[in-house]
């Protein structure tokens, strides 16, 4: 196919979208005596695109005109592909944070940085992006309740390769001033000589699920309170009823004896 070697035949191939581009960056190259470098849409014999990544040097004669390219093409599809389901696995994935009301953290225990999604904001109240200082393992743990620091040090330090998952519940402070429960759940994402180097997780506000779980128990306490009270009650009148019913019989008892007794007579008195 010795068509195949024309730049008309090259130029002819390219994707209509990039072709002007590639035309402008060649002939520009050319003009300047400057080399080029450039990644664009291919058609392949059989039909479908693929991408390529092309670099070329302009030699020139000894007159310093132009006499020919050298350069190479390389076949960069599958790279291209890849990177742009990353891109777009990526745009899904910061379009989903904005529907997540928990914060996602990357965090590097080694450096102690901490890169944190915009949940910070709706948990603690931070922005990560206009306070940076927020992007650290330090400033976390300054936020932590003192009665819960401890706690949440020995969910971290407990991991290993054999347990690579952590849970933990805590308090917090928030930027207004008030304290928030979180529950944080991380991973370990690496680990070097049996260590933790990083972890990934997610750090969800609990705090309308505590107050719940505090009314509720609150709630309980004063059900079994009101079910003893309800029980003593019953026990109570039970022993009343008992005991009435005793003092009762005791004098009838007596009374019923006395009847007897005058009948006794009467018959006594009428036989004779």
């Amino acid at each position: 196919e010795p068509e195949t070697a024309k730049l008309d035949w090259w130029f002819n191939r390219i994707h209509p979208a990039d072709a002007d581009m590639v035309r402008d960056l060649v002939h520009r190259a050319i003009s300047e005596a400057a080399n080029y470098e450039a990644e664009y849409r291919m058609l392949h014999k059989d039909g479908h695109w693929i991408y390529v990544w092309d670099r070329g040097i302009i030699a020139r004669n000894a007159d310093g005109e132009a006499a020919r390219i050298v350069g190479s093409t390389q076949d960069i599809t599958a790279r291209t592909n890849v990177e742009r389901e990353l891109l777009q696995a990526n745009d899904r994935f910061h379009l989903a944070l904005k529907f997540v009301t928990s914060l996602i953290y990357d965090l590097d225990i080694k450096t102690g940085i901490c890169m944190r999604s915009s949940g910070l904001q709706g948990i603690l109240g931070f922005d990560p992006v206009q306070e940076p200082e927020t992007g650290t393992l330090e400033w976390w743990f300054s936020r932590i309740h003192p009665d819960d620091v401890e706690h949440s040090n020995r969910a971290i330090a407990d991991l290993c390769p054999e347990k690579n998952i952590y849970e933990a519940e805590y308090r917090m402070l928030h930027k207004s001033g008030h304290w928030v429960y979180v529950s944080d759940r991380g991973v370990l994402a690496s680990y070097v000589d049996g260590k933790p180097t990083r972890i990934v997780g997610s750090t969800t506000d609990i705090t309308n699920h505590k107050r719940l779980e505090a009314q509720l128990k609150h709630e309980r306490n004063n059900a079994l309170i009101a079910k003893e009270r309800a029980e003593e009650m019953t026990r109570l009148k039970s022993s009343f009823l008992c005991n009435m019913s005793h003092e009762i019989r005791t004098p009838m008892t007596a009374i019923l004896g006395f009847a007897e007794i005058l009948k006794e007579k009467i018959e006594n008195s009428d036989l004779a």
